[in-house]
């Protein structure tokens, strides 16, 4: 292996010595680069064109909704009116609001005004102290009111009998008893009232015999029947005559009318 080796050498060596001694040899030419693959000549094949799409036919639109008509809309049910002077109801659970419940305006404060006027006729009995005798009774008022609860007027009482020795003198005739004077009414309610006055008393007999002493009158009634101004009232009478030596008292119980 290692002849081989220099026999190679040496080869080489006389080859090389040989051609360094032959002038003017060329230089051997290295083999050319390879050229180039030849580029084709034709054109390449254009791209194809895309195709133009089929024109669908477009979907016809949706018809659009109609308007509904219009139908008048019901009238709304009537709502139940509260009744005067009751409250609502309300239900359980929910608290009552405040409500102002009118109230109907009282009788009493009905508005008299003008002038009134009075008559009635009932029973009683006098008294001197000494005797006491049955009495027809009788009185009337005229006057004008000053509120609309309050009257003034002129005022007559007048009890009458006819007896033996009735009263003052023991004789056999006719005894009135009366007062005369300015009074006053008042209403205290929707139909009670009561009233007085004061004036002059006197006592008249058949004979002539009078006297004028201080006169007083109380009495109180109570409206039976109303219509309107008219009213139909029974009541009650007090009359005092303050004589001498012996005052004169008169009791009755009447039915009476007014204009109010």
């Amino acid at each position: 292996m290692k002849n081989v080796w220099v026999l190679s050498s040496l080869a080489l060596a006389t080859l090389t010595a040989t051609a360094a001694a032959q002038p003017g040899a060329p230089y051997p030419q290295p083999a050319p680069y390879p050229q180039p693959y030849p580029q084709p000549t034709s054109q390449p094949a254009p791209y194809p064109q895309p195709q133009p799409q089929p024109v669908y036919p477009q979907p016809a639109p949706y018809p659009q909704p109609q308007p509904q008509p219009v139908y008048p809309q019901p009238a709304p049910y009537p709502q139940p009116q509260p009744q005067p002077g009751y409250p609502q109801a309300q239900p359980p659970g929910y608290a009552q609001p405040p409500q102002n419940v009118q109230q109907p305006a009282p009788v009493e404060n009905r508005g008299h005004h003008g002038w009134t006027i009075g008559l009635g006729i009932g029973a009683g009995s006098i008294s001197d102290g000494t005797n006491s005798q049955g009495a027809t009774t009788g009185h009337f008022f005229i006057g004008g009111w000053i509120s609309p609860r309050t009257a003034i007027s002129f005022d007559g009482f007048s009890h009458v009998l006819t007896a033996d020795g009735a009263t003052r003198g023991g004789n056999n005739a006719s005894t009135v008893f009366s007062v005369y004077g300015v009074g006053v009414q008042h209403f205290v309610g929707p139909r009670f009232w009561l009233g007085g006055s004061v004036g002059a008393g006197l006592v008249t007999t058949e004979s002539a015999q009078s006297e004028t002493v201080l006169g007083l009158t109380a009495r109180g009634g109570y409206n039976l029947f109303e219509s309107g101004p008219h009213a139909f009232s029974i009541s009650a009478d007090l009359t005092a005559g303050f004589f001498e030596p012996d005052s004169v008292v008169g009791v009755g119980v009447s039915i009476g009318y007014q204009l109010m």
